[in-house]
């Protein structure tokens, strides 16, 4: 069997050289997310990815597995906010959005979750810095659908093999 799926994936290869392109390539996905991607307008923040950056102008989400207030302060904890996760039902999980547009560069959010189940505090802060927005997008040349120059020699094409 695993000769069968050798010899399937030397056509591929020798199909996708011939193309220039990747024979199995899913169009959808290659436009999606290589040929001109949709970058995302948020951040996600959450115990197992607690983020110390997030770019000027994108949403921080802050995602949590169980009821909790949320209690920060952009200004060193001389003001406190408070504000109560939504659920979402059908993931199982709780979340806050904090807009950092009007947000100034430097702008660190520090906070803290307070458990409503447990009734508990977190005992740990966390802090988010608001950094320049790099939305600068790179440039990548149209994918040619030409042939590319040969490379004989490197990859044996199919017709020059021997039958054996």
């Amino acid at each position: 069997m695993s000769l069968c799926w050798s010899h399937a994936e030397y056509v591929s290869l020798v199909r996708s050289r011939h193309d220039g392109v990747c024979f199995d390539r899913v169009e959808p996905a290659f436009h999606r997310y290589v040929a001109s991607p949709v970058r995302s307008r948020r951040e996600i923040w959450s115990l197992r990815h607690p983020l110390r950056r997030v770019p000027r102008g994108k949403v921080l989400r802050m995602i949590l597995g169980a009821e909790a207030a949320i209690v920060w302060s952009r200004d060193g904890w001389a003001r406190t906010n408070t504000t109560d996760v939504t659920n979402q039902s059908e993931l199982n999980l709780w979340f806050a959005d904090f807009p950092t547009a009007d947000w100034p560069e430097g702008t660190v959010l520090e906070f803290t979750c307070f458990w409503k189940g447990d009734q508990r505090w977190q005992a740990h802060n966390w802090r988010v810095s608001v950094v320049r927005n790099q939305t600068e997008r790179v440039e990548r040349p149209p994918q040619s659908r030409e042939r590319r120059p040969s490379m004989r020699g490197t990859i044996p094409d199919a017709r020059e093999t021997e039958p054996i």
